[in-house]
């Protein structure tokens, strides 16, 4: 009798375009049994971001190549951008973690994410934990000493009694140690992209580079800047504009994306 593979389930917020690769090609592999459980479907039907504070749906395939689930969001306040936006009632039955041997756990930001840890914890179904937090930022520091210590206490006890936790780099890395992290507890796991697709497309866009900077009256001959994506404070879009003023040489700036500070951009922009 053959021996089955083990089972891991990915329990993520939303199927995510950089990751999809990824989960195609543990599946190609053949190594183990893959299960994503996505807690809402954000991008795959029509939904609310409150990041870009727009409905959005990506218009590339993200589901197909791997096996994957919606969990039903059954929380009132889906639309907001709390710890409680997200609810699912699958994560509260015992029976979702016998369906695995081991879970995947994409942070601890909101109350589904929590419910599952614990729900882990109680079933003795090991769990890992991948997230990209770092010890200090502008906002760790504004935050009142009081939730410092909440969040040292409930994060703490989340890494230490994980299997293991997944660092994407240095920095995440001295985060899981000062959380409680052992050593021998954290393997590296640099995010990735999938490069023959970026190869493809970059191909194929840039025979046609010159006619789309035209259209933007823009100077194909000068070299360009990119910034894409959403156009939120934390992402500092702001710097590359900043950045082009002390430049010494010409050169075209093109940001992609939308969000909040569409307008504060086109403002500075115009001041260049």
């Amino acid at each position: 009798m053959t021996e089955r593979p083990p089972k891991l389930g990915i329990l993520t917020t939303h199927a995510i375009q950089y990751n999809v690769p990824v989960y195609r090609e543990i599946t190609n592999q053949q190594l183990i049994e893959l299960d994503v459980f996505f807690m809402t479907d954000a991008g795959l039907n029509p939904t609310y971001d409150p990041g870009f504070r727009q409905v959005i749906k990506f218009d590339v395939d993200l589901i197909s190549g791997y096996s994957s689930r919606i969990l039903k969001n059954r929380s009132p306040f889906s639309r907001g951008s709390g710890p409680f936006r997200i609810l699912n009632t699958e994560l509260l039955s015992p029976r979702f973690y016998r369906e695995v041997d081991a879970l995947l756990i994409n942070g601890w930001g909101n109350a589904s994410l929590i419910v599952a840890i614990l729900g882990c914890q109680l079933t003795r179904t090991p769990y890992f934990v991948l997230g990209d937090s770092i010890l200090q930022t502008k906002c760790s520091r504004k935050v009142h000493r009081f939730k410092l210590l909440i969040k040292r206490a409930v994060v703490g006890t989340i890494v230490r009694r994980a299997s293991m936790c997944l660092a994407i780099g240095t920095e995440n890395n001295e985060f899981y140690v000062a959380y409680g992290a052992k050593e021998s507890q954290i393997c590296f796991v640099p995010l990735a992209i999938d490069n023959e697709a970026f190869r493809r497309a970059g191909e194929a866009a840039r025979s046609q580079r010159a006619e789309y900077l035209q259209s933007l009256q823009l100077n194909p001959a000068l070299p360009t800047v990119l910034f894409t994506g959403k156009l939120q404070t934390w992402k500092r879009p702001q710097d590359v504009i900043e950045a082009a003023k002390l430049m010494k040489v010409e050169a075209n700036i093109v940001l992609i994306g939308d969000g909040p500070m569409m307008t504060e951009l086109q403002r500075l922009s115009e001041t260049m």
